[in-house]
């Protein structure tokens, strides 16, 4: 019964863990449940699963009433102060259920669209025709006559559960004024009968119904799909390691718990990372884990991956809540004194500038596990503040080249003890035993503006000079390189010819990324990241501007999954750690003369995905040429020696590698290029 469970009066995430200490054991006393919620997911119904067994043991029954995220074209005709039919709402929810259609699957979503298709899980769909509906309660029934219900601001999602800071009040009916309980459920009622002015409400469409039916269902009935979860009870299924990733952790072990993972884009480093930081802590006891990160988004999908194998972490910098120092002191007291295994998940600047010299000392006495991701982003003076002593590390890149080979082997030296080669997996092997997607690559010819060239020609002779001194004046070979760099990167011969793109209608710009140069447009004065994402939706597409100043990047990552926007213009923020499965196509305006951001951009389009049955990918190259007419072999060499460095690089792997290499050696023969060579300086 549900008067057994003590329930508190208030429950705020951060403070508790809503799903474990309310909804769960709510749900586990319950014959019914009723719920209202602004917007709901598949992901917070399996956050209940742990009551789901006995509800359904029970007869018991879910109705709910949910909202959907509208769409642009949704938003629009509200701001015009039209109404929405159930056809924007419709086609609203079937891309909401499109974009979770990625979702792993479980016993317990087995269960979940059971239910659904038996009829005990019943949802409808409200809309208020000239806004949203964003109301959020519920009421759980037990077989007794009592009933627990709650208001507050938590939706029924995942992240509404577990990742949102949210509050709810609590409300027992053997504690309370009985009107509050038959009100509520009244109200309840004529909101699910759409009898409520003002409100419209609509039943699940059939379409969206056998679409989570047809993805997601193992057992043909609700009993057997509890017979299968009880029957793996004791032994829960996990996501287990590829043959590939299980090499991996074998040797990461048989070197003495120290190595580095050298594995292309989307074949699973951070998971392989984990699975070898949970066999050093099973075979060696409990330690203190590190992981660093270069930003953000890479903390905050780190974080996810750990939960996800059931293992909880505290951050540093970037998203977290508390001062780093404090919570290394957490840490220390929970290694020290409860024998646990913390992990610290650190954004490299708070990292190095606050807790380096702490984990070095430490590092003598306690055992300390360091894992880094993205490991070619550090730099030779923090390598040095890296602990020489630990009982176990790890780097993790896709592309360890930096600024030299000779650096590059150093930070591998570091994880690797130098007892051993990296672990590769590259992108080949990975494409071919279908873990990456295949793709496609294209590069897009036009010619530098003759200012530019004239200005890219100066500067190209202006750097021989200051490269054969007898003591070249490293501070200003950099200065001119970057200089140089900046006329490619935002030549506005590149805006013209992405307004010609969309103008033509012949390329799909939905589930893409825009990469353009930062700085302002010559000719226009705009950010030129402002005006990419201004043309793109003058066309007609929902375009938004992702760079490091963005506010909630994560969140804008996950609307554009959800289907909110089809484009994202980005600067260089979207090369690294981003994982995005839905995206299919690049367009590339700006590059760096590097090969580790080539690498690094083409893998962010090659992940699979479920959810929009991506077979392919395309990459579209603004690759820059000399304006013809124009006599400067010095300046032509330089440009096409970069260009076609980049173009190679790109279609090393791609689909139509022989084409693109035939066009690649027709171009060096007519400009004269020997070699073509990346500028690794310019990282």
């Amino acid at each position: 019964m549900l008067r057994s469970h003590a329930f508190n009066s208030l429950y705020r995430s951060g403070i508790n863990d809503l799903a474990r200490e309310f909804y769960t054991p709510a749900l586990r006393e319950s014959v019914r449940y009723h719920r209202c919620s602004g917007y709901f997911s598949i992901d917070a119904l399996l956050e209940l699963s742990s009551g789901l067994v006995p509800f359904v043991r029970k007869g018991g029954r879910i109705k709910m009433v949910t909202s959907v995220e509208l769409s642009e074209t949704s938003c629009s005709v509200i701001q015009r102060g039209l109404e929405l039919s159930r056809e924007y709402v419709q086609a609203d929810l079937e891309r909401c259920i499109d974009a979770c259609l990625d979702h792993e699957g479980s016993d317990y979503l087995d269960l979940i669209v059971n239910l659904i298709a038996a009829g005990r899980l019943e949802i409808r769909v409200a809309y208020a025709p000239t806004g949203l509906y964003h109301e959020k309660f519920g009421l759980f029934f037990d077989s007794n006559g009592g009933v627990v219900y709650f208001i507050g601001s938590v939706n029924e999602t995942k992240s509404g559960l577990r990742a949102n800071r949210e509050a709810i009040m609590v409300s027992c009916s053997w504690e309370g004024d009985s009107r509050l309980f038959t009100e509520e459920e009244a109200y309840f009622s004529r909101i699910w009968n759409d009898e409520d002015d003002g409100l419209a409400v609509m039943e699940f469409p059939e379409a969206c119904r056998r679409k989570l039916i047809e993805a997601y269902a193992v057992s043909p009935s609700v009993d057997e799909a509890v017979a299968r979860i009880e029957g793996n009870l004791d032994a829960p299924r996990v996501k287990q390691l590829y043959p590939y990733q299980r090499e991996a952790v074998e040797q990461f072990v048989a070197n003495g718990y120290a190595h580095f993972f050298q594995m292309a884009t989307g074949t699973g480093k951070t998971f392989t990372a984990i699975k070898a930081m949970e066999r050093y802590l099973a075979d060696c006891g409990n330690a203190i884990v590190i992981v660093i990160v270069p930003q953000t988004d890479l903390q905050a999908q780190w974080r996810v991956a750990l939960e996800d194998e059931g293992l909880k972490c505290s951050l540093c910098g970037g998203d977290a809540r508390s001062d780093a120092e404090t919570t290394f002191d957490d840490a220390l007291l929970d290694y020290y004194e409860l024998d646990e295994s913390p992990i610290l998940v650190c954004v490299n600047m708070t990292y190095f500038g606050k807790l380096a010299g702490r984990v070095r000392q430490i590092a003598n006495e306690a055992n300390v596990c360091i894992v880094v991701d993205e490991a070619h982003t550090v730099t030779a003076r923090q390598l040095d503040q890296l602990p020489f002593r630990t009982a176990a590390r790890l780097g993790l890149s896709a592309t360890p080249e930096r600024f030299g080979a000779g650096e590059a082997d150093r930070i591998v030296a570091y994880f690797t003890r130098s007892a051993i080669d990296p672990y590769g997996y590259g992108i080949d092997q990975a494409i071919e035993a279908g873990f990456l997607t295949p793709y496609r690559y294209h590069p897009v010819y036009l010619e530098l503006g003759v200012n530019e060239y004239g200005a890219y020609g100066r500067l190209t002779r202006r750097l021989a000079v200051l490269c054969s001194q007898d003591m070249p004046d490293e501070d200003e070979i950099q200065r001119v390189r970057l200089e140089r760099s900046r006329i490619l990167k935002t030549s506005p011969e590149k805006i013209r010819e992405l307004r010609s793109m969309v103008d033509s209608g012949a390329y799909d710009f939905v589930n893409s990324v825009v990469y353009c140069g930062a700085g302002k447009d010559r000719e226009s004065d705009m950010p030129i990241i402002r005006e990419v994402t201004a043309l793109l939706n003058q066309a007609g597409l929902s375009a938004k501007s992702f760079f490091s100043g963005s506010d909630d990047r994560p969140g804008i990552l996950r609307e554009f999954e959800e289907g909110f926007f089809d484009t994202l213009v980005a600067i260089k923020c979207f090369d690294q750690g981003v994982d995005v499965k839905k995206l299919d196509k690049l367009y590339i305006m700006a590059s760096d003369s590097s090969r580790r951001q080539t690498i690094q951009r083409r893998g962010r389009v090659l992940r699979t995905s479920r959810a929009t049955k991506k077979e392919s990918a395309d990459i579209f190259d603004m690759v820059l040429i000399p304006p013809e007419g124009v006599d400067d072999p010095a300046a032509a060499r330089s440009l096409i020696s970069q260009e076609a460095a980049r173009m190679a690089e790109y279609s090393s792997s791609a689909e139509n590698k022989k084409d693109v290499l035939e066009e690649i050696d027709q171009i060096m023969e007519t400009y004269g290029v020997e070699e073509a060579r990346f500028d690794e300086d310019l990282v």
